[in-house]
């Protein structure tokens, strides 16, 4: 607290695996060491949600809500699916750099019987073409597995992981604070983490000529402004701000000019470029959305 009062925090959870209470006292320093609070009766295959609520002295309240998933109970003597080699093919039937190739998948067989899922990885001379490859296949309300190979794994905040995706799994956003924060070291929000130098950053050093942006979506409820996938100022693709139409597509760029405003929120404001998609997406219905975007080009 920057005015030096003292705060009090709780921890409660739901389904109740245990709680946890306590207070820092105030002044011009405080003591962060991390609260732990002792937890029981886990169970599989359950949903829990973590509320954290923090007040001080002057009655000023913030809380927020965390979410995980235990895993499935494990199964005796389960083993792992198998496929054959996917066949490749030119559709020009060519096979020039410019071509347009169809991959299958062949004999993708699991022994127990249990749901099976392909996931895609391109390549070109061995490198990935993708710099982010999220399936959300993997049932885990943690952590959302990169398969690009570049190790740009999600942390997820809130989400709650479902098994009826529209390929797959996905997860399932409240459209308030929940979120996957996918932290690249690059310059612009979200660089708390710092990467090797072999991994790839997501963009924000003005090195990019082009980018594509890609997702499957799903609405429940009507949108008036939200972004969900993004990294501003680079690139963002969601929903145009709007208090009377919702559900109108908007995809954005900021090149990289060097000029960057000392408030992040406004950052390069002045360069951004957008294109806007005035058809309303309906409700309880899966859209594939994409956008492209290339210097000299444009969206």
């Amino acid at each position: 607290d920057h005015q030096g009062e003292s705060i009090s925090w709780s921890v409660t959870t739901s389904p109740d695996i245990g709680s946890g209470s306590g207070s820092i006292g105030g002044g011009t320093s405080y003591n962060w060491n991390t609260r732990i609070v002792s937890i029981s009766g886990l169970n599989y295959d359950t949903t829990y949600r973590w509320t954290v609520t923090v007040t001080d002295s002057g009655g000023k309240t913030n809380r927020r809500t965390y979410t995980f998933r235990t895993e499935q109970a494990p199964k005796l003597g389960n083993h792992a699916p198998s496929q054959g080699i996917p066949t490749l093919t030119p559709l020009d039937g060519v096979g020039s750099t410019t071509s347009t190739f169809e991959v299958l998948p062949q004999n993708t067989n699991d022994p127990d019987g249990d749901p099976v899922t392909n996931i895609y990885k391109w390549t070109v001379n061995g490198k990935p073409v993708a710099q982010l490859l999220l399936p959300f296949d993997t049932r885990d309300e943690t952590i959302a597995k990169d398969y690009s190979g570049n190790g740009n794994n999600g942390q997820v905040i809130g989400a709650t992981w479902v098994p009826n995706g529209r390929v797959g799994g996905a997860y399932s956003f409240d459209g308030k604070d929940d979120a996957i924060k996918i932290s690249d070291g690059g310059a612009g929000y979200f660089n708390d983490r710092d990467y090797a130098d072999n991994q790839e950053e997501l963009g924000g050093f003005g090195n990019w000529y082009g980018v594509t942006v890609e997702a499957w979506i799903y609405l429940t409820e009507n949108n008036y402004g939200s972004r969900f996938v993004g990294k501003i100022p680079s690139y963002s693709l969601g929903f145009q701000s709007s208090l009377t139409n919702p559900n109108r597509l908007t995809a954005a760029v900021w090149p990289y000019t060097g000029v960057v405003a000392d408030d992040d929120n406004k950052a390069t404001v002045d360069q951004m470029r957008s294109v806007n998609y005035n058809t309303p997406l309906q409700l309880n219905t899966w859209y594939h959305v994409a956008f492209t975007y290339q210097s000299g080009v444009g969206l």
